[in-house]
């Protein structure tokens, strides 16, 4: 189950974005389940106040999970629109890319930045369109709002840059597939624009969750501090007087007379008994400050707090005459100067980064352009000083390209010079793995008449003891003598020519050795061409069960102008060749000489299995062979260089699957065969 699925993701590259984008928004979304309370300094107890807002914590995230998941699918499926089309052809491809897929392909190229930009920004638009209002309508702290606003932004940021990693590897797997050209086109994205995309990012979020985990504890400190200082003063205020009932005149008095602590504003309140709230600057507490007080601040030794701990208070009980009143302070820990401090000093260190980002990527793009500047100028034969070297000024992978593309100039250069001065010992030495080639063809050749000489000498063997075995035999007569004879003369005439024919393929080899255009040619009959060829075929073609027809449109005493060896030895391998195209034997097989006024046609014909459609092109050019690990594809190469270089002729082929395939062997007439 898990290897497909993990084929399917393979090989389906919108299904393996989207599949790393939710495993990326689920992981990133359970870090910040946890850290969310901390960088926003959420109030202790918070998830507990949220479910009686009828909201809970959880179920925020649940929400904020889904959201990231929709955005991001729609970005990413309206971008990855056509890819789909690019890998069904890519798994068929045809001769010519539609042009309408070119224009896919280099669309590839960006697409993954195009992705995670789209994604950014979408992000940071929603964020501002959405969260800004709801902070105005609520009055909330523009210290909120900002570290909100960062939280989203990183984010998205997380999800982009593991998507942004996963879809590049996912598309470059894609265009691998498909041939490269030079015709790029698109819109370029240089590579020091690459590196603020793919680093500047990570260093925003290292810097923001810093930030913010230091701001988060000063808040907390400083809060505590000031609530710590608050409280005590309401405690020794009516500690003093704790068995006196008081009146709402007195509680305000003694509560307004309090000195404040904290340097920003603060509000004082008293709850009545009926739970009327009365506070010193005419505003409202707030409904989560107040759930927070009835709720949990008696439990919490009288500290109350708002969403977050950037606003708190703390309070006492105090009898009155008409029962119980509770007297607190609500006071603010956050500045705006604070605000502006921290958003300055991240501006700040950002531009520091991205200065310090730019001049190391615009090194690396100086390393990187200096080594294409220079195989450029190769390619395009206008850099001639292949002596001097590209300085090395790093020690990474930098230096390494450096190092490789000298290396290439050098042996660039050293080719050069063993091509201008030792052109005719290259030329040789091709002669020499040419002749070598051919060695191992006539090797091959030579198989089969030492097979026929073997059973020859063992047939004679065999009748030479049966001979001596009948001396003394009364009922053996003289013509039982004279067949035994007859019959050694005859396996005797056989071994004669076989090993005719293998000298004549030595001799062969021997004047192979010279250039090939400075063989001596020779006149030989087509009876003897025949002849040699029964010779070297008879016993494969009984072994194999196959039968060879031979038909001519000349006489016996006609001549052929070239080396009867090496037209023999290319014939062999066509009809062994043949014989291999019948699986289980028992194939016919048709030879055709066939001569008129300007050319003479020899043809192998079978009636075989033919030649896969994937091969054909490289049959007679490449070492190619269709008999797995039986063959060499030695035979057909040679065989076409003979018919070239010897004859000056052509060695073609017709071929169809399941039907048989035709060999033509084309030789010029010469002036003597007219």
């Amino acid at each position: 189950m898990k290897s497909r699925l993990l084929q399917f993701l393979r090989n389906n590259i919108m299904a393996n974005i989207l599949f790393t984008y939710t495993i990326a928004v689920i992981f990133v979304t359970s870090i910040f389940y946890q850290l969310v309370p901390v960088l926003l300094n959420y109030a202790p107890g918070y998830a507990y106040i949220d479910e009686l807002h009828g909201l809970s914590y959880t179920w925020q995230f649940v929400i904020m999970l889904l959201f990231g998941l929709f955005i991001g699918f729609v970005i990413i499926i309206l971008s990855l629109r056509g890819v789909k089309e690019f890998e069904k052809y890519l798994n068929n491809p045809g001769d010519v890319v539609p042009e309408h897929l070119l224009k896919m392909k280099r669309k590839l190229l960006n697409l993954p930045y195009q992705i995670y930009i789209i994604q950014i920004g979408v992000a940071a638009v929603l964020v501002t369109l959405l969260i800004l209002p709801l902070f105005i309508l609520e009055n909330a702290s523009l210290s909120v709002f900002f570290r909100v606003f960062i939280l989203v932004i990183t984010f998205f940021t997380l999800v982009s840059i593991i998507t942004l990693v996963v879809s590049q590897n996912s598309l470059k797997r894609l265009l691998l597939r498909l041939e490269s050209d030079t015709n790029i086109g698109g819109i370029r994205i240089p590579i020091v624009f690459k590196l603020f995309l793919q680093v500047l990012p990570i260093f925003i979020v290292a810097i923001s969750i810093t930030s913010l985990v230091g701001y988060s504890y000063n808040i907390e400190d400083k809060g505590n501090l000031i609530c710590d200082g608050y409280m005590e003063s309401l405690q020794d205020t009516f500690s003093d007087y704790r068995h006196q009932e008081w009146t709402l005149e007195q509680i305000k008095e003694q509560l307004y007379s309090i000195r404040p602590v904290n340097d920003q504003k603060d509000t004082r309140f008293i709850i009545t008994p009926d739970h009327h709230i009365i506070t010193s600057d005419n505003e409202p507490l707030g409904d989560y400050f107040i759930t927070y007080l009835w709720e949990m601040s008696m439990d919490n030794g009288g500290y109350v707090y708002d969403v977050t701990e950037e606003i708190r208070g703390a309070i006492v009980n105090v009898p009155g005459i008409d029962g119980n009143y509770i007297a607190g302070i609500k006071f603010d820990i956050v500045s705006n100067n604070l605000v502006i401090f921290y958003v300055i000093g991240f501006i700040f260190i950002l531009l520091i980064c991205s200065i310090v980002l730019y001049f190391l990527s615009k090194a690396m793009s100086d390393d990187i352009l200096t080594v294409a500047h220079r195989l450029n100028e190769i390619a395009s034969n206008e850099y001639i000083g292949l002596d001097k070297r590209l300085p090395i000024t790093s020690n990474d992978e930098t230096s390494d390209l450096v190092i490789a593309f000298n290396k290439i100039q050098r042996l660039v250069q050293n080719h050069i010079n063993q091509i201008g001065d030792n052109q005719e010992v290259l030329i040789q030495q091709e002669r020499m793995a040419s002749l070598g080639q051919l060695i191992g063809g006539i090797a091959h050749s030579l198989k089969t008449p030492i097979s026929t000489a073997s059973d020859a000498t063992f047939c004679i063997a065999n009748l030479a003891e049966e001979y001596d075995q009948s001396i003394d035999v009364d009922m053996v007569t003289k013509e039982d003598h004279h067949k035994i004879a007859e019959e050694i003369k005859e396996h005797v005439k056989d071994l004669q020519e076989t090993l005719n024919y293998i000298n004549s393929v030595i001799n062969m080899v021997k004047n192979h050795s010279a250039d090939l255009d400075k063989s001596e040619d020779e006149q030989f009959a087509i009876k003897d061409l025949i002849k040699g060829i029964n010779i070297l075929m008879t016993n494969e073609l009984r072994k194999n069960s196959c039968k060879l027809d031979i038909h001519t449109n000349m006489s016996e005493e006609d001549k052929i102008t070239g080396d009867i060896g090496n037209l023999i030895q290319v014939i062999d391998v066509l009809i062994s060749n043949a014989i291999q195209a019948y699986a289980t034997g028992d194939g016919q097989i048709d030879l055709y000489i066939l001569k008129d006024k300007e050319e003479l046609e020899i043809i192998v014909q079978d009636y075989g299995m033919g030649i896969p459609p994937n091969i054909q092109d490289k049959l007679l050019n490449r070492m190619v062979t269709t008999k797995g690990n039986k063959g060499t594809g030695i035979g057909l190469y040679i065989s076409n260089s003979i018919i070239k270089a010897k004859f000056n002729g052509s060695l073609s082929f017709v071929t169809e699957e399941g039907k048989g395939s035709k060999f033509i062997i084309t030789l010029p007439i010469r002036k003597e065969e007219k």
